[in-house]
């Protein structure tokens, strides 16, 4: 069964091992810089973070935003349908100068046509 979370597990991916634990942040009192320049630096893992203040102005709708979000930057649809394909359900909302965006069945944007 696959399981999506936004943190990493605790037991590595073949299910029987412990993952190493976090790195400890470097201590607060360093002595010297040539000191630290002989010690191990740690690796960077990139992680992906969530944005946490709210965008200056957004003028297009973009993937992952919800239904109220697309409202509030374009405006009420034309035309409202909904479809089935092999994926799953699907609504689309098309408005009158050709643009469309695609809604998940989660009410999330899937596509955006300009």
């Amino acid at each position: 069964m696959v399981r999506y979370q936004n943190f990493p597990c605790a037991i590595d991916s073949i299910g029987s091992l412990q993952s190493a634990p976090p790195l400890a942040p470097p201590p607060a009192n360093t002595t010297s810089p040539s000191s630290v320049s002989s010690q191990a630096s740690p690796t960077a893992i990139p992680v992906a973070v969530a944005a946490t203040g709210k965008p200056s102005v957004v003028k297009e709708p973009r993937v992952g935003m919800t239904t109220e979000e697309v409202t509030a930057i374009w405006g009420a649809p034309e035309e409202v349908t909904q479809d089935e394909p092999r994926e799953g359900r699907i609504e689309i909302w098309r408005y009158g100068d050709g643009r469309s965006v695609q809604f998940s069945n989660k009410h999330r944007v899937l596509v955006v046509d300009r």
